[in-house]
């Protein structure tokens, strides 16, 4: 899940800069979601990594966040550049971030099942992904405190937060930094 949101954060970090200012900001972002994948190559193209067993599967949950940081480097990309963003573009990213869900959960669960062969066998896979489900863990905790906010504004559009009238259950909270909830 953390994917979903490293792209999400991306996307309204950028909108807090000026439209003709944005270059510098575009860059270290993409520096930055690339710098992402450093460490997960480093742990797959060590040698104990691809050799030495581990009960729960780690390695394959490896490749499959390998891939979904691809996804991430993209849809960072196309969210720092793009004005507006095509809904296109918005659907594929949802349905990224729902299979950056599943995928959070299981990296949750086989860390959870990870037995003590694993510290010691593969002991660069099982901590990074123990810190990526960390990570996944926190946003699927933020996103899950997120949703009724998300609902509640589709039921009753300006429910939430009316920045023109300066209302809304939210305003107070969000008054500085309003792109904690939006959608």
């Amino acid at each position: 899940m953390w994917h979903y949101m490293w792209a999400h954060v991306s996307f309204h970090l950028t909108r807090w800069f000026p439209r003709d200012d944005r270059t510098r900001i575009r860059i270290v972002l993409f520096l930055f979601t690339t710098a992402l994948l450093i460490p997960q190559l480093v742990v797959l193209l060590m040698e104990e990594t691809g050799t030495r067993f581990c009960e729960p599967s780690l390695f394959n949950l490896l490749v499959a966040s390998i891939c979904f940081t691809l996804f991430t480097i993209g849809f960072t990309v196309l969210f720092s550049t793009m004005e507006p963003i095509p809904w296109q573009i918005k659907l594929l990213f949802h349905i990224f971030g729902c299979a950056s869900a599943i995928l959070g959960i299981i990296q949750i669960s086989y860390v959870v099942q990870g037995t003590e062969s694993c510290k010691e066998n593969v002991a660069a896979l099982y901590y990074l992904s123990m810190a990526l489900a960390i990570f996944s863990g926190f946003s699927i905790v933020f996103f899950l405190l997120s949703i009724p906010f998300w609902i509640i504004n589709r039921l009753c559009p300006e429910a939430v937060l009316n920045r023109r009238s300066k209302v809304g259950i939210c305003y107070e909270p969000v008054r500085c930094c309003n792109c904690i909830w939006h959608v």
